[in-house]
């Protein structure tokens, strides 16, 4: 090892005592000038912070390439717990501040010459521990954080590295470096250091990373059983997402549970000069009753392929037999299960939806079919479990029906009557229509889910169980006897069955599901608070 390097270290080591990370005195030595730098400190009571020690660092130190911090960069703060720098060069720094006495830290950025600092509270520190990635160099390598004294040697440690007593309650970019270039590489921008904790780097690939956690609790979306196998909608847009820092089309967007299993998503839209987007990500459990489930997106990756997998989010094994964004251009729109029973519409082009985009019908022309081999998948008996749902927005309530969804005119359908009610009914073999009604309401989106289990029938609106009893029953015509399978699932239309006229839809529908099970009450809650305008159920984790 070069002798100057080692007498660094040692002094560093020496001089510091930073636990089991490396650390030293040090800010890129300055001249004289008459910049001016004052600041306060204070403990967590709000007292002064007496006998502390400040150092006044440039913002884009290494602490093991750059030289010691001069005296003139050194200060400890006053019985009134104010320090203050003076000769200092146009430039920007960072506070870092230790009370060897009590063990507390703190650390301020973005300082410039001439700066008052606003007062600081020193707390007691956490660690960062960082994931070593394939291909770097571990024998001279190291990590540390920009502006700060921690750093640490790889020492060809292939697993973890880990920089101790870090400042709490500011987020701290992690670089790597190596004693043989001079440059040096982003592991992550923007980490979050809590006291008494340890934050872990994983995939340092990526450059950035933001937690968020799913609550269910009273004060989001307020359902209190578990839910399993769950697409959860993450919507992000340019209030809370830097666009510019992921690939393009979102080619690099990650997601994990805390334990750095990587999840399964699908990208239902990205559009990165509107700075919008609406992704799905399968959870296999959400917890009821909860505030502190985390999960974590990653992205900033340039090498990184597209994962989007909308099969993988939406297993049949999970029980769904169809899925319809409807947000795609042309005249083809998808089925996102493996399934493939992709549509032929002749609605009119994509407009704003519910989640993304959705496809508008004219009431009269308009309407989407789907087929293919498997679209026996969406057939069912009528004893059988299975869901219909779809965000609906009709234009006007009219005297005639407007059908949603159906599955031919003789098995299942959602669609508003002409007595002004939503309506999930189902065709029982030779006797009759069986349907659950709740009046409807036009010009806003609503979530219409209806669910038979066996004999038993419900319609949900909005999350909320509106009819649990089959008491609207149809009589049939004497043609009308067999349960029909043959036809095509409609979307926006269902076929007149020998009466005229036609059932079209006025309006917009979107995100049109079919399940191969009954859906339970909590499942029906949590996706409308999820997915409706002001989703209930993500909450981004808040920058310090």
């Amino acid at each position: 090892m070069n002798k100057a390097l080692l007498c660094v270290i040692i002094f560093g080591v020496a001089y510091f005592m930073a636990g089991c990370s490396v650390s030293r005195l040090a800010g890129g030595g300055t001249e004289s000038t008459n910049g001016r730098v004052v600041g306060m400190l204070v403990d967590t009571e709000g007292k002064p912070a007496t006998r502390t020690r400040v150092m006044l660092i440039t913002s884009n130190y290494d602490p093991v390439k750059d030289g010691p911090v001069s005296d003139s960069m050194t200060s400890t703060t006053d019985t009134s717990g104010k320090y203050t720098f003076t000769k200092v060069n146009d430039g920007n720094y960072t506070v870092l501040a230790e009370n060897s006495e009590k063990g507390t830290r703190a650390i301020v950025r973005g300082i410039k010459a001439n700066d008052s600092v606003a007062a600081d509270t020193l707390r007691k520190p956490g660690v960062v521990k960082i994931m070593v990635p394939a291909g770097v160099n571990t024998s001279t390598g190291y990590v540390y954080i920009p502006g700060t004294v921690y750093f640490m040697f790889l020492k060809n440690n292939p697993g973890y590295v880990t920089l101790d007593s870090v400042p709490a309650g500011k987020s701290s970019d992690v670089y790597f470096s190596s004693t043989l270039t001079a440059s040096s590489s982003v592991f992550r921008y923007g980490v979050q250091v809590a006291s008494h904790d340890t934050a872990t780097v994983y995939n340092p690939g990526w450059n950035y990373s933001k937690k968020f956690f799913l609550n269910t609790s009273a004060s989001g979306a307020d359902v209190s059983g578990s839910v399993t196998n769950f697409p959860v909608l993450v919507r992000l847009t340019g209030a809370d997402f830097d666009f510019t820092q992921a690939r393009n089309n979102g080619e690099d967007i990650r997601f994990t549970k805390p334990d750095n299993t990587f999840l399964s998503y699908e990208i239902e839209r990205w559009d990165a000069i509107q700075k919008q987007a609406e992704l799905w990500v399968s959870v296999d459990t959400v917890r009821g009753g909860d505030s502190t489930q985390a999960l974590c997106m990653y992205w900033g990756n340039r090498d990184a392929v597209a994962l989007s997998n909308s099969a993988a989010v939406f297993d049949t094994l999970a029980g769904f037999a169809g899925v319809w964004h409807l947000g795609q251009s042309g005249a083809v729109v998808s089925d996102a299960t493996v399934n493939g029973i992709n549509g032929i519409g002749t609605a009119t082009a994509p407009i704003g939806g519910a989640i993304g985009m959705a496809q508008s019908f004219n009431g009269a022309t308009s309407l989407i079919q789907a087929s293919g081999p498997a679209s026996d998948k969406v057939n069912f008996s009528d004893s059988a479990a299975y869901s219909i749902s779809a965000w609906v927005k009709t234009n006007t309530l009219d005297t005639v029906c407007q059908a949603i969804v159906f599955k031919s005119n003789a098995q299942y359908g959602l669609q508003i009557i002409p007595e002004k009610d939503w309506e999930f009914n189902t065709y029982i073999e030779k006797t009759r229509w069986e349907g659950s009604r709740s009046p409807a309401s036009a010009g806003a989106w609503h979530l219409v889910i209806g669910v038979r289990n066996g004999k038993k029938q419900y319609l949900y609106v909005d999350g909320v169980c509106v009819d649990s009893n089959v008491s609207n029953t149809i009589a049939l015509a004497p043609e009308n006897t067999a349960r029909v399978y043959d036809k095509p699932l409609e979307i926006g239309h269902c076929p007149d069955g020998g009466r005229k006229p036609d059932r079209f839809f006025n309006g917009i529908i979107d995100e049109v599901r079919i399940s191969k099970i009954a859906l339970s009450a909590d499942w029906m809650k949590l996706c409308y608070m999820n997915q409706k305008d002001r989703d209930a159920l993500v909450t981004w984790q808040a920058a310090q």
